[in-house]
């Protein structure tokens, strides 16, 4: 029996491929801190649904904005590779908001 040389092999992969959008964030209660996350889930879903969907906002004063996320690895690498993009978005919502603090909640 001759095989068909011609036909590509079937290629197995553990890549699931990532089908659709993440859940844009609840903007139901108008907060500040809720129109922003819309912001950066607009700007790019996966990186919302990665990183930022887990912060909370605890307090807001005095230009600057105080987020927590869940554990001292996140609250870091965020406030290293991820502040300017926190603080373009609050810009854009409360042009006040200068600086912010990146704690964990542990």
């Amino acid at each position: 029996m001759r095989q068909n040389l011609t036909e590509e092999p079937e290629v197995e992969t553990n890549v699931v491929p990532f089908k659709t959008k993440p859940a844009a964030p609840g903007d139901a209660d108008g907060t500040i801190w809720s129109q922003v996350q819309t912001i950066l889930h607009g700007r790019d879903p996966e990186l919302w649904s990665s990183w930022f969907q887990h912060l909370s906002e605890v307090e807001r004063a005095g230009g600057c904005v105080t987020l927590i996320a869940p554990s001292r690895f996140m609250a870091d690498y965020i406030a290293q590779k991820w502040s300017a993009r926190l603080l373009a978005a609050y810009s854009r919502v409360d042009p006040e908001v200068r600086t912010l603090r990146i704690d964990a909640s542990e």
